[in-house]
């Protein structure tokens, strides 16, 4: 009698300890959630010294949790018609510039589909001009640092595909060269991205 009491006593209290680890676990972990990589490609409008500029951009990442995604993404700047005046004092040069780094996010989803999405961007970069003659490039900087936050609004986030829309604001260091500062790199850039999710 006293040993079927015993074993009836242990049996309840292993049920009691699964039934709170089960309840106290995340639902990310319960329902089976794993790592999963993304990647997205996406478009800046910007500015540069007044000029309009337009920026691609790529971001490779990992979905550590529903929330969570740590990745690295870069972007350079496509026009080739901003110019800075020339060096030797005749003409215009033009402004190239590109980084990239790593990028750690965060994801508030108010639904199933739809969330705000906040990240930072910490890497370094580049930004040189190009002469009339390009195989004489005068090189303006190199080893810049560049900051980056932004703020997107993301539409499919249970989905394969998604579209994120936003904006971010680039904060670069180290330029001080004649005709092209940091100040010059420096400013706000409205963002579209398609998201693309792996399961």
């Amino acid at each position: 009698m006293f040993n079927r009491t015993a074993i009836l006593a242990v049996v309840a209290c292993l049920s009691a300890s699964r039934a709170h680890a089960q309840s106290s676990t995340p639902a990310s972990l319960r329902s089976g959630h794993h790592v999963r990589p993304t990647i997205s490609l996406d478009v800046g409008m910007g500015s540069i010294r007044g000029a309009s500029a337009v920026f691609p951009g790529f971001d490779f990442g990992l979905q550590l949790s529903q929330r969570f995604t740590l990745g690295i993404a870069g972007t350079a700047l496509a026009n080739r018609s901003l110019t800075v005046p020339a060096a030797a004092g005749t003409g215009s040069d033009t402004v190239q510039f590109g980084y990239g780094g790593l990028r750690i996010g965060y994801t508030a989803p108010f639904t199933r589909e739809v969330g705000i999405s906040v990240s930072l961007l910490a890497g370094a970069g580049r930004a040189w001009v190009e002469g009339p003659d390009a195989d004489a490039d005068d090189e303006i900087s190199e080893g810049l640092f560049v900051l980056e936050p932004s703020v997107m609004l993301e539409l499919g986030l249970r989905r394969r595909i998604g579209l994120a829309v936003g904006a971010s604001y680039r904060h670069v260091g180290h330029v001080g060269q004649p005709g092209l500062t940091s100040a010059d790199l420096r400013g706000a850039v409205l963002r579209l991205a398609l998201v693309g999710r792996f399961r």
